[in-house]
């Protein structure tokens, strides 16, 4: 589908949308800027758990004739989950270590100075 039909297929969707929040939360990953990016950096961005969730609210708050926008026309319902699924894991499993390190790195001492701080400003 070329660009201007996409464009004009992706106004429609927006006036119908109703909420304005609706269709801005669609409309973050499906900006003309991307359309006007080389093809390789469209893949790179799709390693990002950012495409995948705008893919995913896209499919769920649009109307079925939306989907001619989408890359292949489909939804990629398998795969948005795939990709979710595998970025949730990786964060679960980097958390522990990440945590870790951060906790190694402020003693005891310095923690405490810095809550004390927090509470004379909150009260």
């Amino acid at each position: 589908m070329p660009p201007e039909e996409r464009r004009k297929l992706w106004v429609g969707v927006s006036r119908a949308g109703g909420s304005r929040r609706v269709t801005l939360a669609c409309s973050v990953s499906r900006s003309p800027v991307r359309t006007m990016l080389p093809e390789w950096l469209q893949t790179v961005g799709q390693i990002f758990p950012v495409y995948w969730l705008g893919l995913g609210l896209r499919s769920a708050l649009l109307p079925a004739d939306a989907v001619a926008a989408e890359i292949g026309d489909s939804w990629r319902h398998l795969e948005t989950a795939g990709m979710l699924g595998v970025w949730a894991v990786a964060g679960l499993l980097l958390a522990p270590s990440v945590l870790r390190r951060m906790a190694r790195r402020e003693s005891g001492a310095a923690m405490a100075e810095r809550r004390q701080r927090a509470m004379q400003r909150v009260g």
